[in-house]
């Protein structure tokens, strides 16, 4: 995930790849005091408008609590380490899981407001079957933000709306 901030807005862009599912995009721009998140999974977009910046914690949840826990380092960058503990938001999940429901704790390494690695751990449930996923992201490559990409995000995920 990439999450830019500059004087034009925000922007956002990833890939999660679940095995055996496939891989899910996110894109998300800023406009004025609006947020467009385009996400795509399986030939399937859906673009959504909010009236703020969604990415304030790791992943949607409900009765979300961050906690700063120290220092972080990652990419040359030192940053802050924060511990978030949740609820898992069932209308925030991906399509493969429809019907869940449970807990989360991640630990993210985030430097001037920009995740750089993140460790989830989450407990989830439905239809008396429990889940534990697991997810570790890295930043492979950190630079300046880049005007063009907000531009060409933006222009993306207007077109799909």
């Amino acid at each position: 995930m990439v999450i830019g901030t500059g004087p034009f807005g925000n922007y956002s862009f990833g890939m999660l790849t679940v095995p055996l599912l496939g891989t899910a995009t996110y894109k998300s721009a800023t406009e004025g005091k609006v947020t467009y998140t385009m996400r795509c999974f399986r030939g399937e977009c859906e673009v959504n408008e909010e009236e703020e910046w969604p990415f304030t914690s790791l992943i949607d949840g409900i009765n979300v609590t961050r906690t700063a826990k120290g220092h972080c380092r990652h990419l040359n960058y030192t940053g802050t380490l924060y511990e978030e503990r949740g609820t898992l938001d069932p209308k925030a999940l991906p399509p493969f899981m429809k019907g869940f429901s449970g807990n989360y704790t991640a630990y993210v390494c985030e430097v001037n407001g920009v995740m750089l690695s993140a460790d989830l751990v989450a407990t989830a449930s439905a239809r008396d079957e429990t889940v534990r996923l697991t997810m570790k992201m890295d930043a492979v490559k950190a630079g300046p933000y880049s005007v063009d990409v907000y531009r060409l995000i933006l222009k993306e995920i207007k077109a799909n709306k």
